[in-house]
């Protein structure tokens, strides 16, 4: 017992668990019933909803770099959507629950990625933009 650190105690309880149950003690650290501060399931479901309500789009060009990335408008932050959320479901969700549901469930980020850019492509698309003729856009798109 003095080898591996085991108390009397301890192999008692090993050997009561054995005899009656034929099994060794389950580990019941962190398995209580109540816990207070656990957010309900209805608000982190109502949450998710708004997240996903947002609609990422999906980086076409670092897909390899970053796989699972999606991509909001960088206008937008999570404290306007946290606000719209709160404005929306008239609900009192702390920021600090909604951030750790976006942050835990989500993989997205604001902007566009660095990746995602192709300066050739977004030259044409400024000329596109540029058009007023549909002979010039024909031209650009060929």
């Amino acid at each position: 017992m003095r080898i591996h650190g085991i108390s009397r105690g301890r192999l008692r309880y090993i050997q009561s668990s054995l005899i009656s149950s034929g099994m060794s003690p389950l580990e019941r650290r962190g398995k209580h019933v109540s816990k207070p501060n656990k957010t309900p399931t209805q608000v982190v479901s109502s949450v998710e909803d708004h997240i996903t309500y947002f609609k990422p789009r999906q980086s076409h060009y670092s897909l390899r770099h970053i796989p699972h990335a999606t991509y909001l408008p960088e206008t937008l932050s999570a404290k306007q959507m946290h606000a719209i959320l709160l404005d929306t479901y008239r609900i009192a969700i702390p920021y600090k629950v909604y951030w750790t549901i976006f942050t835990s469930k989500f993989n997205i980020r604001f902007g566009v990625s660095c990746l995602d850019t192709f300066i050739m492509c977004d030259e044409l698309l400024q000329k596109l933009n540029a058009c007023s003729n549909e002979d010039e856009k024909r031209q650009l798109n060929i």
